[in-house]
């Protein structure tokens, strides 16, 4: 009995360790960076998405290249439409996933060029999605590292929230990047849990239908290239804790030894 009692315990415990629900992966080893100017419900999971060029404006200089998405544009000024291609957002609109799972964990490599800042926003979204040409995101008016956020934009079906501070309406500006200012090469990871921000009725990934992640930077203007990698989203269950679970170990471990020396006892006698 006890022996079944511990190979139950053990398997639930690598079972919670091992639940996990991979919402976004993407290691940029192919693929392309398309234009839209706005992330429409339309546009769910259809890939990384970009401002694009028309009349004067020019096109985003997003774009996948050797293993990463990049931007090497440095034109500078005073925000949009000067500095589209530098500083206005790459964007992701996908459909959620998992059930039960309450943590979720964004994580991605990065190098940004000298002088310049780079701002990671996450916002998840509920509701269902329309394909009549509701927008959440006006990208292309975007700059400076600001996720320009139009929650009740006209049209739009899904009500959203602003998974740094919970918040349900206003400009995604760089106070409210979950990633805060990133300079120099390194890797961002955080790992919260949804009850923490207090939007009513979010408590698992299951809560949440859609999530919308966006990177943009703060140009000064010199060479240098700024790229991403490796981008992860994850929803996750705590892990349960290692000490606890040797000592659990230990203790059955140590009751099956006796139980054993017992009967050995008995048998003797």
């Amino acid at each position: 009995m006890l022996r079944l009692f511990f190979l139950t315990l053990t398997g639930i415990c690598l079972s919670s360790c091992a639940t996990a629900e991979v919402l976004l992966s993407d290691d940029f080893g192919s693929g392309t960076v398309t234009t839209t100017f706005r992330a429409y419900e339309s546009t769910i999971d259809t890939g990384w998405r970009k401002a694009p060029g028309y009349g004067s404006v020019v096109e985003s200089a997003w774009q996948i290249s050797g293993g990463r998405v990049q931007n090497d544009s440095t034109v500078s000024g005073t925000g949009y439409p000067t500095t589209q291609p530098s500083e206005s957002p790459l964007m992701s609109f996908i459909s959620g996933g998992g059930t039960t799972e309450t943590l979720l964990r964004f994580e991605f490599d990065y190098s940004v060029a000298a002088g310049d800042s780079l701002y990671a926003h996450l916002w998840g979204y509920t509701g269902t999605a329309s394909t009549s040409g509701g927008f959440v995101s006006n990208i292309e008016g975007s700059h400076s590292g600001h996720m320009n956020v139009s929650e009740n934009a006209a049209g739009s079906t899904l009500d959203g929230f602003n998974l740094t501070t919970g918040a349900t309406s206003g400009y995604g500006n760089r106070s409210q990047a979950i990633s805060g200012e990133l300079t120099g090469t390194g890797t961002f990871s955080t790992t919260f849990r949804l009850s923490d921000l207090g939007i009513s009725g979010v408590n698992t990934a299951g809560d949440l239908d859609y999530y919308l992640i966006q990177f943009g930077k703060d140009e000064d203007g010199l060479a240098g290239t700024t790229w991403i990698d490796n981008v992860r989203l994850t929803a996750t269950v705590p892990e349960p804790s290692s000490i606890a679970f040797l000592i659990v170990c230990l203790v059955v471990g140590v009751a099956l030894r006796r139980r054993r020396q017992h009967q050995a006892q008995l048998s003797n006698d």
